[in-house]
């Protein structure tokens, strides 16, 4: 018997008993279906969940900051300090594409940034700047230098509008956020941003001629040349750079090295011979579960975005185990159902194995004559559950109030807006097809194995 021929009498005996058939295939059309919907749900699920987390931040930044109070636990070591070693191990991690300490700076002074008329009362950001750049998008201009004779500085649109004339009496509080959610323009003061000069003035004030007679502290200042070098785009989504005025460290540093005595004397000398907070990026959102695993071995604490998907992904995948804890039952179902069909096609056709067997047919070749059936039940069920599934992911994917009700259903609110939506890749699509064929050939094993022990004589006699 050519393997044609089985096939053939395989298709000849299904449609014969064509309920029987159908019954038994439906099994399996359900359990494709939800097999494949309730991944495809899941792979929607995070799909959204990384969508969302990716509008409102930057997925690839970790903030990484030293344990306070020291020591270690269960034999893992505690960085208690940030230094620039720490920060040279930290970026010959993999994955880490730039690494720069985020320090405010506080010098004991009150600083003024000056343009013409117009001036912002400001307090200071030292990074790396060659790092720094990396982090962020410059609308306009170039990256702030170590310039002795010159301080430069970057600043976003956001902490620009804070420039205003002290004797402008209609001065309107703007509202940065809601101008950039909505798209629209800061109104900034008329300042030729990055070619004009501007100026660094420093106020502080010498307590040590106050007396009973003269309680006013002497005021003091001097000033510096400074100069915007760079305007940074502002990321309405992720205002963690949009604040504050970026200077390089390296200027912060010599600052304090040429005014050390002054410093002292007002008793405000800055140590960045460590830093309590560090920024790092990594190369891709892939590479930040590496990056995360690396920091966790070089004992630092950190915080990252992707700490919140991976708690919302978890959340998800439980609701999503328990529905597919209950496809499970009805491939369980569709598996004794094949059992049974392949069982009483056995039992209807004993004499024609009987006839066979005398004529000299293989037990390979019945035992294959009935397995493909169980496949061509796997076969037909598994494409129909597959089509089916593509159509209802369409009209979860393109009925919003159906995604919307999937979403609450998962329980989570990560989601968006639009609610879930379901995402039937090649791959799943292929591996649950091969999976409802071969789960249906392995239910038809044990019945077509046993139509190959029965004996010619028995077969043949235990048809009246």
């Amino acid at each position: 018997m050519r393997f044609a021929d089985i096939v053939a009498y395989s298709l000849k005996n299904l449609r014969q008993n064509k309920g029987r058939t159908i019954a038994t295939m439906v099994g399996v059309v359900l359990g494709t279906l939800l097999v494949v919907l309730i991944v495809a749900i899941g792979n929607g699920a995070n799909k959204s969940i990384m969508d969302s987390m990716e509008q409102n931040t930057n997925l690839m930044l970790i903030n990484v900051y030293p344990y306070y109070g020291g020591g270690e636990e269960s034999g893992q070591p505690r960085v208690t300090k940030l230094t620039d070693t720490t920060l040279a191990q930290i970026r010959a991690l993999e994955g880490v594409e730039a690494v720069t300490p985020m320090t405010y700076v506080y010098l004991g002074m009150e600083a003024y940034l000056i343009n013409g008329k117009y001036e912002m009362y400001s307090s200071f950001t030292a990074v790396d700047m060659e790092a720094f750049s990396k982090f962020i998008e410059l609308s306009e201009g170039r990256v702030a230098t170590n310039n002795r004779n010159k301080v430069e500085f970057l600043m976003s649109p956001v902490n620009m509008v804070e420039f205003r004339d002290p004797d402008d009496k209609n001065y309107e509080w703007v509202d940065v956020y809601t101008l950039l959610q909505n798209d629209e323009e800061i109104p900034l003061p008329r300042i030729n941003w990055l070619n004009s000069p501007f100026t660094l003035r420093f106020r502080y004030y010498d307590y040590s001629v106050v007396t009973e007679t003269n309680p006013t502290p002497e005021e003091h200042t001097f000033e510096l040349d400074a100069r915007m070098t760079g305007i940074i785009k502002p990321d309405k989504n992720d205002f963690t750079f949009s604040y504050g005025t970026y200077v390089d460290i390296k200027w912060v540093k010599q600052f304090i090295k040429d005014n050390k005595k002054l410093l002292e004397d007002l008793g405000s000398v800055p140590k960045l011979d460590s830093y309590d907070n560090v920024y790092v990026k990594a190369r891709s959102v892939d590479e930040v579960s590496t990056v995360l695993k690396g920091l966790n071995e070089l004992g630092v604490q950190y915080s990252s975005p992707m700490q919140w998907i991976e708690e919302l992904k978890a959340s998800t995948n439980k609701t999503q185990m328990f529905l597919m804890f209950i496809a499970m039952f009805t491939m369980l179902a569709s598996i004794m159902s094949i059992y049974n069909t392949i069982s009483m096609s056995v039992q209807e056709r004993k004499r024609e194995i009987g006839i066979m067997k005398v004529l000299g047919c293989g037990i390979s070749r019945i035992r294959a004559m009935f397995l493909s059936e169980a496949m061509m039940i796997g076969f037909g069920g598994g494409l129909m559950g597959l089509v089916l599934s593509f159509l209802l992911a369409q009209l979860i994917n393109n009925v919003p109030a159906i995604g919307a009700l999937l979403s609450q259903l998962m329980g989570a609110s990560a989601f968006g807006s639009g609610g879930l939506s379901a995402i039937i890749t090649p791959e799943l699509a292929l591996m649950t097809w091969l999976g409802a064929i071969l789960v249906s050939v392995l239910s038809g094993y044990i019945p077509a194995n046993r139509a190959t022990r029965m004996s010619a004589q028995e077969a043949i006699r235990s048809v009246g």
